[in-house]
């Protein structure tokens, strides 16, 4: 069932349009996550959602009522910013519990209501604190718990993870999924980085200049990308994309003019295809030229511990491979990138993707 649709949805700041004709659907319970790179309009998307930005047209659903007019607090919807936004006078009671002050509850429910969303989030031991008193963590909780309190419909996430390091992020990453899991609360997260979004989320939406370029489940969106943009975005190290320009014989030639060969692919296949892509994990180096692969000279290698990064030209085209192996090979040589190509990823003129 649909908590949330978003219908034709368009946003126009004056004569500049960020969102145009964005359709969307958001189950209930669902973790659903908004990616895309800075200017893509998902923070955007978001404020929409929440009631903070005006809808230029469409429809904006809510339970099946429309809420393009209705006030934010009506709703039933709670915001956690990538700021935090702590009131810094304020303890870490307080600041849980505020939201619950405004809608007129007696301190006696804000102080239970508190009590129990703080023994959630790890909090207890500091409800007395002041936000300055809190690690970055501590206080992504604080403002989790202030969303929470009110025990929304839905909860929003504007890149909450952003300002905290590495490590960190990890760590509150995974509270995150034990707390959507425990609580089952329709969830709406936005970010930029890719790993946040696979690793988190139920279903994903990929978007580019204000458009859902693909809404899926993270498996079918790394497995089966509709376009050649969401294979760029979704994987880390980005798959390798090569513009092709001419085939013959199995042999594709790429718009840098180096070749790769694919002498189990049907040449209907590729004569149609106009890009085609490899996910770096499934390049293997190899000593002579057999099978699908291409020839490339290795130009750096990262050595990361328990796999390897190996960066390559083929020509001014820049390819990655990723081996769990050690790498017997120096920069400056050229190797051969065998792959298996059922692996390999077919897009057409419209940019989507082939049928095999």
């Amino acid at each position: 069932m649909a908590i949330l649709e978003a219908k034709h949805l368009r946003k126009d700041y004056q004569a500049v349009n960020v969102i145009a004709d964005l359709n969307l659907e958001v189950r209930e319970g669902d973790f659903t996550v908004l990616v895309g790179p800075s200017g893509c309009g998902k923070s955007t998307l978001l404020r929409m959602i929440a009631g903070l930005e005006d809808i230029t047209g469409g429809e904006l659903l809510i339970d099946g009522r429309r809420a393009n007019d209705l006030h934010p607090r009506e709703r039933g919807i709670s915001m956690v910013f990538q700021s935090y936004a702590l009131y810094p006078h304020m303890s870490v009671h307080d600041n849980i519990g505020f939201g619950l002050k405004l809608e007129g509850k007696s301190k006696q429910d804000i102080t239970k209501a508190v009590r129990e969303v703080a023994d959630t989030l790890q909090l207890t031991d500091y409800l007395d604190r002041k936000p300055s008193q809190l690690s970055g963590g501590q206080r992504q909780r604080v403002a989790i718990g202030r969303a929470i309190v009110r025990k929304p419909r839905i909860i929003l996430f504007d890149e909450p993870l952003s300002n905290l390091d590495a490590k960190l992020r990890v760590e509150m990453r995974m509270e995150l999924m034990k707390f959507h899991r425990n609580h089952n609360i329709t969830t709406i997260y936005v970010t930029h980085d890719q790993v946040e979004a696979i690793t988190m989320a139920d279903r994903i939406a990929v978007l580019e200049k204000g458009n859902i370029r693909q809404f899926d489940t993270p498996r079918v969106l790394f497995d089966t990308p509709a376009n050649p943009f969401v294979a760029s975005f979704i994987g880390s190290p980005q798959m390798n994309l090569f513009d092709v320009t001419a085939q013959n014989n199995y042999v594709v030639k790429t718009a840098e003019n180096s070749e790769i060969r694919l002498p189990d692919v049907s040449l209907a296949l590729l004569s149609d295809a106009k890009v085609i892509g490899i996910r770096p994990e499934h390049l293997k180096l190899q000593s002579e030229a057999t099978g699908a692969g291409l020839s490339a000279k290795v130009d750096l290698i990262e050595n990361l511990g328990d796999e390897s990064i190996i960066h390559l030209l083929a020509g001014e085209q820049r390819i990655t491979a990723r081996s769990h192996e050690p790498v017997d090979c120096q920069i400056g040589e050229t190797v051969f990138l065998g792959f298996d190509s059922t692996r390999a990823h077919f897009f057409g003129d419209q940019q989507n993707r082939l049928s095999r």
